[in-house]
């Protein structure tokens, strides 16, 4: 989502039709029309090897970087080494090529695109790149990320090459420079407005906007969802902002804060709406080990159902729908009792813990629709991660490994920071119980035999 919202904003789509910012493909095309130029010469290599060098030590490589322009990964990194050695580049040219730089009349719109993109890109880098549960803690940094995009705020714009050189110790901590929006350059004015439109289009629209009329009968979004099983976040103070995003609300005409409440209210009647329908897979007569499973299925299958009929009724339990309400209201009124626990709550490792450890205990219908909601992966970043492990797990050459031994090897590289380094040896009764036959090491299997001889029976070829 947030890449096409990148794309849109950055017009860097395939087709040049669909462009709706071309003074910002112009600048990209320039930037990479110059990291073309230097990493097909030799020469150019060669010197800005030397330079880069002489210039930050021999911690960075010569060679630039050339973006693919459809990927945010790639035009933030290309710009932000684009930007780190550009007085690298400069002199390069005056020296070397006996030419201007040529886009030395561009350093400025270069600068506010990278500071317009930077803070995208992290918010995308940190979804990916982490398993935790962090859809509370993206859907904060989206509401902070748009609220800056507004006209009145200034832009924050960054130095990669300041940054760079404090990183490496070789300068002091670059200070903090705001760019109000009417001095923005119009490359900047634009960007920043497509941006915000874009944000707008594809996530805050079709989640927020005109959702808290009444006759709005759109889904509550699960990162809300999400935000209020944190028992810090439970209070959704932050929707107090988003209605405010909205360009159809009039402060003179509008409460911000009874738009704000109904919009709570509607979070928490979908979640009671999936505690009762935990309450009526529990009273189906399903026992307590299938509980999880079977009630996440039921939460997703029977919420637009539940949400719109009347629960009360012989198909439910009654005491029981009346308990798993009162665990809902209280943990609503729920107060963090000491300071460590609140600043600990606000860490995603810490929330499934809490979850299985007090949750479980006080709140046992309400945890079992916070394992669902949380057990949804933040990203299918994680997803294509593995598939690339199996990729090179499962070669041409190796086209005949066994389905067993591949998901148990993709297993543990999954999971491998989670395996302590002292593993004991497992000894010959427990290889003969829990490990097959096929899949055991011939040379483990020559030590068991001489140690148990009953180990390698017919019995176990069954």
């Amino acid at each position: 989502m947030l890449n096409a919202v990148l794309v849109e904003a950055f017009g860097t789509s395939a087709k040049v039709q669909n462009c709706k910012n071309p003074g910002s493909r112009n600048v990209i095309a320039e930037v990479k029309k110059v990291i073309e130029h230097c990493n097909k010469s030799h020469k150019a290599k060669v010197h800005l090897s030397d330079m880069v060098d002489e210039h930050f030590g021999c911690t960075m490589k010569g060679r630039l970087q050339q973006g693919v322009p459809q990927r945010w990964v790639s035009n933030n990194k290309t710009l932000q080494v684009f930007l780190e050695r550009w007085q690298v580049l400069d002199d390069y040219y005056r020296v070397e090529e006996k030419v201007l730089f040529p886009v030395c009349t561009l350093q400025r719109e270069i600068q506010e695109l990278y500071s317009l993109m930077c803070p995208v890109a992290n918010i995308i880098s940190a979804a990916q790149s982490n398993t935790n549960i962090v859809a509370p803690s993206m859907l904060m940094r989206m509401i902070q990320l748009r609220l800056s995009l507004q006209d009145h705020c200034p832009l924050v714009m960054l130095d990669p090459a300041a940054q760079k050189r404090y990183h490496m110790q070789m300068g002091p901590k670059p200070p903090l420079v705001q760019c109000r929006h009417i001095e923005l350059t119009e490359t900047g004015k634009i960007t920043k407005m497509l941006l915000a439109d874009g944000l707008d289009k594809r996530f805050f629209k079709p989640r927020y906007f005109k959702q808290s009329h009444p006759s709005s009968h759109r889904k509550v979004p699960l990162h809300d969802v999400a935000a209020a099983l944190v028992p810090n976040s439970r209070e959704l103070r932050y929707l107090d902002k988003v209605v405010q995003l909205d360009p159809s609300f009039n402060p003179e005409i509008d409460n911000a804060a009874a738009l704000a409440t109904c919009l709570r209210e509607r979070v928490w009647g979908f979640i009671s709406a999936q505690v009762a329908s935990v309450v009526e897979t529990t009273h189906n007569s399903i026992s307590t080990d299938e509980l999880g499973s079977s009630a996440k299925r039921q939460c997703t299958r029977n919420a637009d159902r539940i949400l719109c009929t009347d629960v009360s009724g012989d198909h439910i339990d009654v005491m029981g729908l009346f308990d798993a309400i009162q665990q809902v209201e209280r943990y609503r009124k729920l107060l963090v009792l000491t300071e460590a626990d609140h600043i600990n709550l606000l860490k995603p490792e810490n929330i499934l813990p809490w979850w299985n450890k007090v949750g479980a205990v006080q709140f046992p219908y309400l945890s079992v629709v916070a394992r669902a909601v949380f057990g949804v992966p933040p990203s299918s970043a994680v997803l294509e991660k593995d598939f690339s492990a199996a990729d090179d797990l499962i070669t041409r050459k190796r086209g005949s490994i066994d389905a067993v031994f591949a998901e148990m090897v993709l297993f543990l590289h999954g999971v491998l920071d989670k395996i302590p380094m002292l593993v004991p040896f497992i000894n010959a009764q427990d290889v003969d119980k829990f490990i097959p036959r096929y899949m055991r090491d011939p040379r483990m299997e020559c030590i068991c035999n001489t140690e148990d001889s009953s180990i390698g029976s017919e019995s176990d070829l069954d």
